[in-house]
């Protein structure tokens, strides 16, 4: 967990104001409920003033949601440059100075250029010998699961103020192999990134694969 004065040198560094443009979790998605395309997106962010060369730190006041990890899982996707996703709570930004506000910050649209990563999403129809990871509570996951997953509920990676610690990570993926490829699959986009992020925090190649 940063320090305060970590965060708002991460925050200083990152060019970042006390307001700044929202873009919300729902904006990612189609009606359908679908993810939009990376241009889509892209579009998205250009229209707030966000290019890809642009630092960006990404923050939120809890893991739980899952709205900071996916938001994350979104720049990684989209191949965003510089992205980092700052773990601890609103405590932690108003111990740093931080004000909290409630008008976004208003910035000239820009064009953001996105390269992609495809490999981060998976659709059914593409998989083959993955380790797939479901990362709803265990009463979900007896209910019905794809046949091979592992159930690893997105609450047991968690800490008090973002990640678990690494030990306990490190149970949580103890029946995934680290030189294999992993999918964490769910309907809900949040609490797969969860899973995902944790994943990738400890050195994994995982993906996500949103299903319906």
């Amino acid at each position: 967990l940063k320090s305060p004065d970590e965060i708002a040198a991460l925050f200083e560094a990152a060019g970042i104001s006390e307001n700044e443009p929202i873009v919300t979790y729902g904006d990612f998605f189609n009606q359908a409920g679908t993810l939009k395309s990376p241009a889509e997106i892209a579009a998205i962010f250009g229209a707030a003033g966000i290019a890809e060369t642009d630092p960006l730190v990404i923050y939120g006041d809890s893991f739980v949601n899952g709205y900071d990890t996916f938001a994350f899982w979104v720049m990684s996707y989209l191949g965003h440059e510089e992205v980092l996703l700052l773990e601890g709570t609103r405590a932690d930004r108003e111990a740093a100075g931080l004000e909290f506000v409630s008008a976004p910050a208003v910035r000239a649209a820009v064009a953001y250029n996105s390269t992609p990563n495809l490999g981060l999403l998976t659709v059914e129809s593409e998989l083959a010998d993955e380790q797939l990871v479901d990362p709803r509570t265990p009463a979900e996951f007896s209910a019905g699961h794809l046949d091979g997953a592992i159930n690893v509920d997105s609450t047991t990676v968690i800490g008090i103020d973002g990640l678990a610690s690494d030990s306990a990570l490190a149970q949580a993926f103890s029946g995934l192999e680290k030189d294999e490829p992993v999918v964490v699959y769910s309907s809900r986009g949040g609490v797969a990134s969860i899973v995902w992020y944790a994943l990738f925090d400890q050195g994994f190649v995982p993906g996500i694969m949103i299903v319906g």
